[in-house]
């Protein structure tokens, strides 16, 4: 015997043994995931390319200044292409062994390429002709953060984020919380992140990366309805339907 009122437009919503709301809402979640979910396509970044193409352009005009081997690089680092970015950096380098910008981002592509100790050779240098720049502090942290030596990296992270505040650099200085967040988590202490997290956003208001990083340290820590705040704040920013 059916336990459920039967109304006539709730039927065959459903072939499975559930009452008609239960499979309304699936129907309706289902749908909504259909809808929200992202289409995958090929990532093609044309603006990128078109300025990689004409730094190479005047590359081939003036093949020994450094600022343009260094910005072509920085734009091979986002294109993730990594080995390349590092030829050109060498090239740099070479010409001009003092140049501050070219040192912390060979430093930042040996540490994408899992050369801790190599890194922090390059980033120590930097910090040695630049000792007041927050970046070749920030630089030594990552460095030595991949050689799993948090502590120093910690102390050399609080650094950065002294010259990032005498600076006034609203950006950098949310990039260096965003780094002493992400060492608190490496060392378990998640509840420590969360408030360097909340300063980035606070300093970046605009940067999606944070607010996700945020809700997961959130969700982790049993703080569910902080989580849903930032959560629909993200949405907003993105565009997309909160889900609760």
């Amino acid at each position: 015997m059916n336990k459920h009122k039967v109304i006539p437009w709730l039927q065959c919503t459903s072939d499975r043994k559930c009452d008609p709301v239960t499979a309304l809402r699936r129907r309706a979640t289902l749908r909504r995931k259909r809808l929200t979910a992202k289409v995958p396509a090929k990532f093609q970044n044309t603006s990128l390319e078109s300025s990689m193409s004409d730094m190479a352009e005047y590359l081939q005009q003036r093949p020994h200044q450094v600022g343009a081997l260094h910005t072509q690089a920085t734009l091979m680092m986002r294109a993730n292409r990594i080995k390349e970015a590092k030829v050109l950096l060498e090239r740099a380098l070479n010409i001009d062994r003092a140049h501050v910008p070219s040192l912390i981002d060979m430093a930042n592509v040996l540490i994408k390429m899992k050369k801790g100790e190599m890194a922090l050779k390059f980033a120590a240098a930097a910090v040695s002709l630049s000792p007041h720049s927050s970046i070749a502090y920030q630089t030594v942290g990552a460095a030595l953060a991949r050689i799993e030596k948090y502590g120093p990296a910690l102390k050399a992270c609080r650094k950065a984020l002294y010259y990032a505040e005498i600076s006034h650099s609203d950006y950098q200085l949310a990039s260096v919380h965003k780094s002493i967040a992400a060492l608190h988590k490496i060392q378990g202490k998640t509840n420590a992140s969360i408030p360097h997290l909340e300063m980035a956003i606070r300093l970046c208001p605009d940067d999606t990366s944070n607010y996700s990083r945020l809700s997961l340290s959130l969700v982790s820590e049993g703080r569910s309805r902080e989580t849903h705040k930032y959560m629909r704040k993200l949405n907003n920013l993105t565009g997309k339907k909160f889900i609760r």
